[in-house]
């Protein structure tokens, strides 16, 4: 065989295996915002467990504690997210708001419900209504129905976030810019910058920073592990899968507000709190559209469980001790809805 022939043959070969090579490195994903374009979401939630009240002080058992309570707890949210403008970096910038929440708990063989929509608030207690008011009368600075605007890169990292009410705020409390900070924080779970493969694993960590006047003995972090569980057709549409788990563990945690920043404190003693026990994991799953980069579902099973030592200063008299414990499981579906409601 001509030797030129065989050459050319080998590096076809090569260049086809190049090419399919290539074409096995990943696939792009990443979070794509459209100016003007509205996305209806619900969430939905069902979870149960118990509350355990103790304490040694008589007045206190007198209202119950020293019991253990079942607890159950079921809600659906529905919400509207349209964005408002996109940079040339595909920087989004979009707004969330709550149209309608529908709320179910039951705790000391007593049920309640609670409807926000329309303008309105219903409260329902053992199957009857109770209650039925103008949202304005009832909290005029609410975020029902007001909008929170949030600025994300295509790689779901938040840049900022505007809360309704947050403005309304003095400036001065400790609270202020906590909040924030923490919205900040707990919603930017990123999408690593690069091709993902099924297997690709990583890890966001998220330490937050408690306002002034509680302190903790060591830094409290959030640390999330994502892996990508593979592809999969949804609805016409090649998505990637995400696997997610997240284990806490906030035991010994103590903290104790100090006067200055919560001077109505003053005068009263030390107030103090620590977690005998603390534990929060949660499973769950995240699936994000290849073409569309929209997020099309984000499930999840999430398990608590803490013990909580309370001590409360009473002017003149005996601080109030007790300890609450809390057991329980809650499984949540946040995904895409073909209408508003």
């Amino acid at each position: 065989m001509n030797k030129k022939i065989v050459s050319a043959l080998i590096i076809l070969g090569l260049l086809i295996f190049s090419l399919a090579h290539s074409a096995q490195t990943g696939t792009a994903v990443v979070f794509k915002y459209n100016p003007g374009e509205m996305l209806h979401y619900k969430i939905s939630g069902v979870g149960n467990g118990t509350i355990r009240l103790l304490s040694k002080d008589s007045t206190l058992n007198t209202l119950g504690f020293n019991s253990t309570y079942p607890v159950n707890l079921s809600f659906e949210t529905f919400l509207t997210a349209s964005t408002l403008s996109v940079s040339t970096e595909g920087i989004g910038t979009w707004s969330m708001k709550v149209n309608k929440m529908d709320i179910n708990c039951g705790i000391m063989n007593q049920q309640f419900r609670f409807v926000f929509g329309d303008k309105k608030l219903q409260v329902y207690t053992n199957g009857q209504l109770s209650k039925d008011e103008s949202m304005d009368s009832v909290n005029q600075n609410g975020f029902m129905g007001k909008p929170f605007i949030f600025t994300m890169t295509n790689r779901g990292q938040l840049l900022d976030i505007q809360i309704p009410g947050m403005d309304q705020l003095n400036d001065s409390l400790p609270y202020k810019t906590f909040i924030w900070e923490s919205w900040k924080n707990q919603m930017s779970p990123f999408l690593p910058d690069k091709l993902f493969v099924t297997g690709d694993h990583w890890k966001s960590t998220t330490r937050i920073d408690f306002p002034p006047g509680i302190s903790f003995p060591k830094p409290f972090q959030v640390i999330r592990s994502f892996t990508v569980d593979g592809f999969k057709d949804m609805d016409g549409e090649n998505c990637m899968i995400l696997k997610t788990q997240c284990n806490n563990d906030f035991t010994g945690l103590s903290f104790s507000p100090d006067t200055v920043s919560f001077p109505s404190l003053n005068g009263m003693g030390k107030m103090e709190a620590k977690f005998k026990q603390g534990n929060l994991n949660s499973n769950g799953e995240i699936v994000i559209g290849v073409n569309s980069g929209k997020l099309k579902k984000c499930s999840g099973d999430i398990n608590l469980g803490m013990e909580l030592y309370m001590q409360i200063p009473l002017a003149g008299k005996k601080a109030l001790e007790f300890t609450v414990g809390v057991n329980g499981k809650m499984n949540s579906v946040m995904e895409l809805s073909p209408e508003s409601y």
